[in-house]
């Protein structure tokens, strides 16, 4: 999978360092009108992987298929039918909007590029679209800087759909938005999915709107996976040791009780060695010992649809979690 780029050194002999893999063995599928979502802590290689399928990065190993096809290519290699297909949805719309375009044009482009559709019957395109994502017509008219958070998020998602795509690549599209708008944004993907069968590749670090969004989830730690299975298993015991970490996490107001006892972070192991086996072993709340050190965990499964890379069993994980 693709490879991240350290800096240039500063000092020593050596002018460039060895690439380190940023996206290690990672193996998924999503299905026509499904959401997978995608979590992982800052750092663990969910965006990497999101523009690794959108093209933006070349793997160095494996192979991206979609509906069939190879796409294992940088997307200026990809078909004009392919672009189209595959739309990437980012974090921050004030990114990907352009400040000096008004709203026709921002969404009207890909119609124009994709369907060679001008004038008149592209606005009537534009207006619909607008309409699809709950903004007024009239907003064809107004520039980026004329919306709130949200309405740039909506304007972003419906350049998207412009496209007529079968896959939207979701990178952490509501972190930057409030609650409420979150609401809003998440009622329109719903809305969206049913209405066109779109399948979403979901990326967030907010498990409760991965909960309420996700039919499967897949959990990423330092880019390998460690757990994969639909929404509420992996939400139930047993799940694997980093995934009870996130959830032990997550701030629940508890009058009177105390604060789960904190386990070692990301950047408190900067300085150690890497681990070759289980990535997590230097933070796991349940390490079982130096076989967690040395051999790397196999995949057990919980049921046909859900599956943990952990050394200890899922029957075993399910009694120590349900304490």
């Amino acid at each position: 999978m693709p490879r991240g780029y350290p800096e240039r050194p500063q000092t020593g002999e050596s002018d460039q360092l060895p690439a380190k893999p940023a996206v290690r063995g990672v193996s998924f599928s999503i299905s026509p009108g499904e959401t997978l979502a995608l979590v992982g802590e800052s750092g663990s290689g969910k965006s990497t992987i999101v523009r690794a399928i959108a093209g933006l990065l070349a793997p160095t190993r494996g192979r991206l298929v979609f509906d069939g096809q190879d796409i294992t290519l940088p997307v200026e290699r990809r078909t004009k039918e392919l672009r189209r297909q595959i739309q990437l949805i980012l974090q921050n719309p004030d990114a990907s909007l352009n400040p000096r375009h008004r709203l026709w044009r921002i969404i009207g482009r890909p119609i124009e590029f994709f369907f060679r559709t001008s004038g008149r019957e592209q606005q009537r395109g534009v207006a619909e679209l607008l309409e699809t994502v709950q903004l007024d017509a009239g907003y064809m008219w107004r520039m980026p800087s004329d919306l709130s958070g949200g309405e740039r998020q909506r304007v972003a998602i419906a350049r998207a759909l412009a496209a007529r795509p079968k896959l939207l690549l979701c990178d952490e599209i509501l972190s930057a938005l409030d609650v409420s708008v979150q609401a809003g944004i998440l009622n329109l993907l719903r809305a969206l999915q049913a209405g066109h069968g779109l399948s979403f590749l979901f990326i967030s670090h907010d498990l409760a709107v991965v909960r309420s969004l996700a039919h499967r989830v897949a959990v990423l730690y330092q880019g390998e996976l460690c757990e994969v299975g639909g929404v509420r298993e992996v939400f139930s015991p047993p799940f694997h040791p980093y995934t009870e970490v996130l959830f032990r996490a997550q701030p629940v107001p508890a009058p009177g009780e105390d604060l789960p006892t904190d386990v070692p972070s990301g950047s408190e192991l900067e300085g150690e060695e890497a681990v070759p086996a289980c990535p997590f072993a230097p933070r796991c709340p349940r390490k079982v010992g130096s076989i967690c050190d040395r051999v790397p965990p196999p995949w057990s499964t919980v049921s046909a649809t859900h599956a943990i890379r952990c050394h200890i069993p899922g029957g075993e994980l399910a009694k120590l979690q349900a304490i």
